[in-house]
């Protein structure tokens, strides 16, 4: 019988250990599993537990969950908000959204190459410690709020409809972000592409 103490106490050490190999990056998951393995006493789930221990213990601090953000943006006068890199981690690799851009095939690998990826050196420093280790929470944060910020920024200066096209390949690639590697790995928020 299941608990709110023990709500993975009803599955094998079979099940327990399938979960920590779809979740090895997923802190609150591993967590979950440290909740339940020390009550099992075969050598399995005990070797299991010192596993999912180590795990959880060598996961980057990079890797720590973070709220997804949104795209949903106000109207504006078409000024920009904020200052950015002129060059960031996704235009070193030539992303480009819109009627001018990349496909959506190209776009896809250009994203899969910013995510798995050393940064370029010549990003500045403190841009490059901004987008984290290949791999990592961070890095997929940074891609995210940078994708989404790039469509809220649109949404602002969108009259007549004129970044329609470059909207949509932004919200299609945040989808594909979060298909490819957000969904089953990382706990925190994903965003909405809703426009305020």
């Amino acid at each position: 019988m299941t608990t709110s103490l023990r709500p993975l106490a009803s599955l094998t050490t079979s099940q327990l250990g399938g979960i920590f190999d779809q979740n090895r990056a997923n802190p609150a998951v591993l967590d979950s599993l440290l909740t339940e393995l020390p009550f099992r006493r075969r050598k399995r789930a005990q070797r299991l537990a010192v596993t999912v221990q180590e795990t959880r213990e060598n996961l980057s601090a990079d890797d720590v969950p973070f709220a997804w953000p949104s795209t949903d943006a106000e109207i504006g006068d078409g000024r920009l908000a904020a200052q950015f890199q002129p060059v960031g981690l996704l235009g070193a690799l030539g992303y480009r959204v819109g009627e001018d851009g990349l496909g959506a095939v190209d776009r896809e690998k250009t994203l899969d190459s910013a995510y798995v990826s050393p940064v370029s050196k010549q990003l500045a420093p403190a841009y490059r410690e901004e987008c984290g280790e290949p791999r990592s929470a961070k890095r997929l944060k940074k891609m995210a709020d940078s994708i989404a910020s790039f469509a809220r920024n649109a949404k602002r200066k969108n009259h007549g409809g004129r970044y329609d096209c470059a909207i949509g390949d932004w919200e299609a690639d945040l989808a594909y972000l979060k298909a490819k590697y957000y969904d089953g790995r990382w706990s925190f928020p994903w965003p909405s592409t809703r426009a305020a």
